[in-house]
């Protein structure tokens, strides 16, 4: 063997490497342990306070080789989220508003019904925002230029009048893309403030989404907040009562008569009205100066800022006045539902705040309300003496023609919690020109409110004392020290160039990915412990050595991964439990070339050397067809595929270096100092495929025939049952896993959701039977954070019969419709490229089509069957799910089948020659007949891991076993019925016709 001492330098390296970065892991746990033990209590609860108090005093002490905590704990292996719970976020940035800025916020009609045309084609479309807005604006607008609305002083220096439809759309791309980089960084600036361990974040390219991983998370409400919230802090003058009242009495009018045409007026309405205008008298007693609990202040040092208002005194003396006046006239909610909060502003009831807007948004009502005249609610609802939130507070506040504030959160350069008047708040610095700003603003308010606005809603409107100089003030008011290190996080790391909406959420509880890595691990030890004592009883002793490669290849395999940094999930797992069963084939092909050449009669050192060196060839090209299927699986993967992906590549790698150099090294040392030749043939099966003859050409039609009525039965049973069960990640929804205290009837589940859920409504077990797996596409085409609330609300009233057992939600996801379709998209293109890619694999390797045809139609024969017998497994109630996790199986067993038809492709090119069309078919034969062992031993010991990881792996993989049991088997089934033998039928040759090289006799 060559390079033997460059070989055995490497291997020593590599396993120092492995060890060094691998025992970081081991330190993190113990030291994590030693916390839990510490901050144990009595009862045995674990107080997470002290826990995390003493990891913190370890974060900057060197307690292990130099590394303090923090350090070692960034470089331990990485758990997905499905092992340790946490959220996984996909975060859609909005094209529309950038486009909308860009514009100068027109209000040209024919921009704005562009605009909504581009954002209904983008739910169908993978094509980008500014092609689509084009396409719709040549549509509604005809033969106007784009440049006639983006040409202004924002965009002189990249558009003016003159500028062609394609520039402008190219600027208008370049402009999306740039938000989205601008959205990254910034996102990527809040989580690193938000204290997250070992956090992910990446763009993906091409779909202006950003993926968000936080392990360990269990506030998801609190990153809700943290990611989606764009954080435009602006500070806006706040309008004198009169016009305010002069207002929403004009479009209290309005609304009363537009509604007095639909609804007659009644006794019930006089009371309606009697009842309001009492409110307005009550509440006239009600105004105090001081600022109401929950508002907020800006202070300067030493300055103070007061709440208080007379606006309600005005409404109650305009309304008593209009009451004269109008005599029974009706009010309209607007101040039917006014309430008294006590604290001198408009205010009512959460629950009315809905009725509210519909008056407020409607348009003819803002056709009625001055210009720059803007109603914004307040930030949090005022608590009753209940404790409850029942008020919640309308400002009137004013911005320009523009929609723009007095004074933007851009001139913000540092902003801090702070504690003041008992309760938590954020200090902010602003810039030179900020600060002037802000002097001139507070100056020409001077007993006056200052509403300070974000994303929309007024967190405080406190009374200017006097001016504010130097650009250093702060916000207080009711906040939790968690939402005020979150809004300055918001602030210091700048506001979103765009505001973002959540498409894609899931939310993993940690008991959850403790039963994974429990499942995980048991699946491994089950799978290495089938192997190993396959591999001893097949192969004698020869099968020990190859058991010692297989570990070597475990452990090469956890250790790449840990110096990568990558991220074990529980597919990573299965991805190694898949690793072990494929990286048997190595050694199968390595034994049975060197017990063919014992059987020869050569002696041991010489059948070593020629069984290595004629199975190099079909272990390289095996190995390299599953590698190209796990790159695809990568490329075009998401989430736990990705880690799937990761794992089966490295472990394909390693398994090369294992099985080939290490493997050699261990047979020519043993062999080079025992006393007593290796043994490779066991008592059992020293016979077993020896000398077989099987005339598998022979019986090719029969196959054909039985694999076409499986793919046409099982088409058809597809068709009859409305198509494949597809999972919430093809087909969009919100997706609960609910464990409970005992069992709980899914009939009965699924009818009192029924009840409360106006859609369909999945429920099966998931697991155990008192833990359920329940599906919704509810209000799926709605993404919005008020559409999920309603959802979840509905969802926990119909669980509301089965409080007494404890229901409680472990894990929950939700997919938008728009990324549904992307990701159904993307996995059909997989599976498609996947083929391709064999095809012009195959080409290459044997430089003939026929070769590639016939590789590619065996593998899209395999790819049918799997789908037919998930049509079969619903014949007897099982249902599996077809999602990116079975497809990543369905790619799996592409990669998988075509090695057997790659190492019987080997043997026939291995010896070329001339050969006539009846030689060529006991070639075919022969070929299949000589690598037999090779094939059944292979399959054998991939199926009874399959096997395992469909018994222990759990529901979560329960699909994807299924797959890779069904695709393993007929994968071998057709490498030998279907494969090989198709090259007959298309090599389109007589028996008076000589074959290429392609071919050769059998020796």
């Amino acid at each position: 063997m060559r390079n033997k001492n460059a070989i055995v330098f490497f291997t020593v390296v590599l396993s120092l490497l492995c060890l060094f970065f691998l025992s970081f892991t081991f330190v993190t746990r113990r030291i994590e342990a030693d916390a839990d033990r510490l901050a144990t209590t009595k009862e045995g609860n674990v107080d997470r306070s002290k826990r995390q108090l003493y990891l913190d005093s370890l974060s900057k002490v060197p307690i292990y080789l130099g590394y303090n905590y923090d350090e070692i704990k960034e470089k331990e292996i990485n758990l997905g989220l499905d092992l340790q719970g946490g959220m996984h976020i996909t975060l859609e940035v909005s094209p529309v508003e950038i486009v909308r800025s860009m514009a100068g916020n027109s209000k040209d009609p024919a921009f704005l019904a562009s605009l909504r045309k581009a954002t209904e084609k983008q739910k169908t479309s993978q094509r980008p925002f500014a092609e689509l807005f084009y396409e719709s604006f040549r549509e509604t607008a005809g033969g106007v230029k784009l440049a006639s609305v983006f040409s202004n002083a924002a965009n002189k220096d990249r558009i003016n009048f003159n500028t062609p439809d394609a520039q402008v759309t190219k600027v208008i791309q370049e402009e999306i893309d740039g938000a989205i980089d601008r959205s990254y960084e910034i996102l990527r600036n809040r989580i690193d403030k938000f204290g997250v361990v070992q956090p992910n974040i990446q763009k993906l390219p091409g779909t202006g989404r950003i993926q968000i991983e936080l392990p360990g998370v269990d506030e998801p409400e609190r990153v809700r907040r943290l990611l989606s919230g764009v954080a435009r802090l602006e500070f806006c003058e706040v309008w004198e009562p009169q016009p305010v009242f002069a207002a929403l009495q004009t479009v209290n009018d309005s609304w009363v008569r537009r509604e007095a045409v639909n609804r007659p007026r009644t006794k019930a309405g006089a009371a309606a009205t009697a009842t309001g205008l009492d409110a307005l008298r009550v509440r006239t007693d009600s105004v105090r100066p001081a600022a109401a609990p929950g508002d907020s202040s800006v202070a300067p040092s030493g300055d103070t800022l007061k709440g208080g208002s007379s606006l309600e005194q005005q409404l109650a003396a305009k309304g008593d006045s209009a009451r004269k006046d109008s005599g029974s006239a009706q009010l309209s909610p607007l101040f039917s539902l006014l309430k008294s909060d006590g604290y001198g502003g408009l205010a009512y009831d959460v629950n009315d705040t809905a009725r509210i807007n519909r008056i407020l948004q409607d348009s003819q009502s803002k056709s009625l309300i001055p210009t720059g005249m803007v109603f914004l609610w307040g930030g949090k609802a005022d608590e009753a003496p209940d404790g409850k939130l029942n008020t919640l507070r309308l400002y009137a506040v004013k911005r320009d023609r523009d929609g723009k504030a007095a004074l933007s959160g851009d001139v913000i350069t540092d902003a801090r919690i702070s504690f003041e008047q008992g309760g938590a708040g954020v200090s902010m610095q602003m810039s030179t020109t900020g600060a002037k700003k802000w002097k001139n603003l507070t100056a020409a308010n001077i007993k006056r409110p200052v509403a300070i606005v974000l994303d929309n809603y007024v967190q405080s409107a406190p009374i200017v004392q006097n001016e504010i100089p130097n650009g250093s003030s702060s916000i207080t008011g009711n906040f939790t020290a968690d939402e005020a290190k979150d809004l300055a996080n918001k602030l210091k790391a700048g506001k979103l160039p765009a505001p973002t909406r959540i498409v894609e959420e899931e939310i993993v509880g940690a008991s959850l990915g403790q039963d994974s890595i429990q499942q995980g691990l048991l699946s491994a030890a089950a799978g290495v412990l089938v192997v190993f004592l396959f591999m001893w009883v097949y192969y004698s002793y020869g099968g020990i050595i190859a058991n010692i490669t297989l570990l070597i290849n475990i452990f090469f395999s956890i250790g790449v991964l840990a110096q990568l940094g990558a991220v074990l999930t529980l597919s990573g797992i299965a991805g190694i439990v898949l690793t072990i069963g494929m990286s048997v084939d190595a050694n199968v092909l390595i034994y049975e070339r060197l017990r063919e050449e014992l059987r020869s009669g050569k002696p041991m050192g010489m059948a070593i050397k020629l069984g290595f060196d004629k199975a190099y060839s079909s272990i390289i090209d095996s190995n390299a067809t599953t590698f190209l299927i796990g790159a695809i699986l990568y490329t075009m993967g998401s989430g736990g595929v990705k880690g799937f992906a990761v794992t089966l590549m490295i472990g394909i790698v390693c398994n090369l270096f294992s099985a080939v150099f290490i493997n050699r090294l261990l047979i020519e040392a043993i062999s080079r100092y025992s006393r007593k030749p290796i043994n490779f043939n066991s008592y059992f099966f020293q016979n077993t495929f020896k000398s077989t003859n099987f005339d598998f050409v022979g019986m090719r039609k029969k196959a054909y025939l039985f694999s076409g009525a499986i793919i046409v039965l099982g088409l058809g049973l597809i068709i009859a049952q409305g198509g494949l069960s597809l999972g919430v990640d093809f087909k969009g929804g919100r997706s609960y896993i609910v464990q409970f205290s005992e069992a709980v009837p899914v009939g009965e589940v699924r009818s009192e959701l029924s009840k409360t859920i106006p859609a369909a409504t999945e429920v099966k077990t998931f697991g155990s039977t008192s833990q359920l797996k329940i599906t919704t596409s509810y209000l799926i085409e709605e993404e919005s954070e008020q559409a999920d609330k309603k959802v979840a609300d509905l969802f926990l009233q119909g669980l509301a019969k089965f409080k007494d057992r404890n229901p409680t939600i472990v894990s929950s996801s939700k997919v938008g419709a728009t990324i549904a379709d992307d990701i159904k998209s993307t996995s059909q293109n997989a599976v498609l490229v996947s083929l391709v890619v064999m095809f012009i694999f195959i080409l290459v390797r044997f430089k003939n089509w026929e070769y590639g045809l016939v590789a590619t139609i065996s593998l899209f024969h395999n790819v049918l069957i799997v789908l037919a017998f998930l049509a079969f497994a619903r014949l007897f109630g099982i249902t599996f799910e077809l999602d990116q996790v079975l497809i990543a199986a369905m790619l799996t067993v592409i990669g998988y089948s075509i090695n057997d038809t790659v190492v019987v492709f080997d043997r026939i090119r291995e010896f070329a020659g001339d050969i006539t069309h009846s030689d060529f078919a006991r070639q075919l034969n022969g070929s299949i007949n000589d690598t037999l062992s090779r094939t059944v031993v292979t399959g054998t010991t991939t199926i009874l891991v399959v096997i395992i990881l469909l018994a222990f792996a759990g529901d979560v993989l329960r699909g994807f076993s299924y797959a890779m049991l069904v695709g393993i088997v007929f994968g071998t089934y057709s490498s030998i019925f279907v494969a090989a033998p198709m090259l007959l039928d298309l090599s389109r040759r007589k028996t008076d016709k000589t074959v290429p090289k392609q071919v050769a006799s059998r020796v």
